[in-house]
Formats: C-alpha cells, structure tokens, sequence
C-alpha cells in the first residue's frame, strides 16, 4: 500500500512518518508539506491512502485538501483534526472518508485505526467511516485522581470488565511490559497474563492495541493511575501521573 502523508507541522509530520512506516502492509510514503503539494502534483503512481493533517484554520485545510485531491485519487482519506468531531462538506473531496481522529490521540489509537484502514478491515466491517474519539481532548487534559480513588471503577463496569482486568489493559496501553505491570500491580507475571487473556477474550480482540482502540471508541479515558494504583509503586520507571505520549 502507498500512502501520501501532509501535515503542515514538521515534528508531526515526522512521527506519523515514522508510525507509517512501521505499519505491516506499508510499503511506502511519501510525506509533504501542504505547500509541496503543487511540486508533486504530476507525480503519478498510485496511491491507495491518504492521511491529512487539518490545520487550525478549516477553510484553509479544504483547499489544501482539494489540491491535495486533485493530485493524487486515494481511495482511502483519513483526516487528523485539532479538533473533533470535524464537520465535512459534502463535496467529492471528502470521497473516501474513512473518519477523523484528533491529533492529539495516543499513538496506539492513530496506528490501530491506520491499520484498519490499511488492512481494509473498517471496509469489511461495513463501516463507512471510523468512529471518531471526542473524549480523547478532554481526558488528556483532565487532572489525575488521587492514589486509592476510585474514579475509573465505573469505567471498569461499562467495560464488562474486572478491577484488576481493567488496570492492566490501563497500563498495557501505555507501552508497559508484563513484568512492568507484575511489578507495578504487585502480581506474578502469570496472573498478568490470565488478566490480559481475559480481558482480551471478553473485548473480543487480539491484542493491546486493538482493546485500546475499543475502549476509546465507548468514551474509556483509560487514565492514570488506574483503579487507584499507588504512584509510589512506579518509583524508578518515570512520573506516576504521566501519560503515553501522543505526537503533538
């Protein structure tokens, strides 16, 4: 699959290369500026996915959009906007659209769902679009719970999941090892593992990725600390109230 990339934001646009190019079933991209879009525009070659970052200003972001449109006949159009959800004006420029994620979404969101795309899985699902994430803006802003609250209990129910299950897909989802999330719940790594099956089987996923990606679509905020897992407890492995990087 070939996939044209514009983004406006140099880091950004360096770190979604970097995530695009360590997709499976990637083989290449070609990552621009808004305004290299004219240089490249008789380019040719075919390209099966299109990934375009929306600046601040929309009316700008469509024209860049059209020209971009103009240049190149993806198929596939996913937009990562400021913010969500992002109204779309009906024209043939938005052909394609397989949804909207905010730029300000964790790395496992972005690469989970640009592989569904890639995959042609969304297609498959019957799914005309991905959902968007409105909560993720909030839930990265919002203040951190104390040690011991119970805050996210409830999002542990709306899951159908346990406490403990809960707590490990938290802390899976921000690039945890199993031995790290033994040490940091205080659980033999086998007992991580049950707890990981379980929770797998019960989303009906695969893997991390895929349970985050669910997760996120019913509104979990999957925040730290998880389940009132004591910040004491990652003494040595960074701020207890950190959060998984996003690209921005």
């Amino acid at each position: 699959m070939n996939v044209v990339l514009v983004e406006s934001y140099p880091l950004l646009r360096i770190a979604l290369l970097k995530l695009l190019e360590g997709i499976a079933g990637i083989s290449h991209v070609l990552a621009i500026d808004p305004g290299e879009i004219p240089a490249h525009r008789d380019a040719g070659g075919d390209v099966d996915l299109m990934v375009f970052g929306m600046p601040g200003n929309a009316d700008t972001g469509w024209e860049w959009l059209g020209m971009a449109r103009r240049g190149w006949t993806a198929p596939r159009l996913l937009v990562l906007s400021e913010v969500v959800p992002l109204p779309l004006p009906q024209t043939e420029i938005t052909t394609g659209f397989r949804g909207c994620l905010p730029k300000s979404a964790p790395l496992d969101v972005l690469r989970t769902a640009i592989h569904l795309i890639a995959s042609g899985q969304s297609e498959r699902a019957g799914a005309s679009q991905l959902p968007l994430f409105p909560a993720l803006a909030a839930a990265a802003q919002a203040s951190q719970p104390a040690a011991g609250s119970k805050r996210f209990a409830p999002e542990a129910m709306q899951l159908g999941l346990t406490q403990r299950q809960y707590d490990v897909l938290v802390l899976l989802s921000r690039g945890h090892t199993i031995k790290t999330v033994g040490r940091l719940l205080n659980i033999s790594v086998p007992t991580v593992k049950t707890h990981a099956r379980a929770m797998y089987k019960h989303l009906q996923v695969t893997g991390k990725e895929e349970a985050a990606y669910k997760a996120r679509q019913q509104g979990i905020t999957l925040a730290w600390p998880a389940g009132g897992v004591a910040p004491l407890a990652l003494a040595g492995h960074g701020t207890p109230t950190s959060r998984q990087p996003a690209l921005i």
